[in-house]
């Protein structure tokens, strides 16, 4: 990824700071996101959609390529799993993400999500 789509995502991410985080009732994208639709809107936004159909923490972390922690540059996607009980199903590897956020730098656990 080049250095101008890393900063278009960190751009396009600072600038849905501040709407409010909802999973229940379903959030509408407008008025409140989720953490995967906060992410879907970010990389449509920056010229990086993902296919068509993806819309939880992990398919999207099924459709996009792993690198190791140590590599994560600003604009790559963090995974979580664990933070709530995620509907399945699993990846190959079994594990569910359940939350996901943007990273602001290499080896940080610093991000931007879907917040309150």
């Amino acid at each position: 990824m080049t250095d101008d789509i890393r900063r278009r995502i960190i751009a396009q991410a600072q600038d849905r700071q501040g709407i409010p985080y909802r999973l229940d009732p379903p959030p509408d994208g407008v008025h409140t996101l989720d953490c995967s639709l906060f992410v879907l809107q970010v990389l449509a936004a920056a010229g990086v959609p993902l296919p068509p159909g993806v819309r939880t923490a992990e398919q999207i972390r099924q459709a996009t390529v792993p690198v190791p922690f140590d590599a994560v540059q600003p604009g790559d996607l963090l995974f979580f799993e664990g933070t709530y009980d995620a509907a399945g199903p699993a990846g190959p590897d079994g594990r569910i993400a359940s939350h996901i956020g943007i990273s602001l730098g290499a080896g940080t656990r610093r991000m931007l999500d879907a917040n309150d």
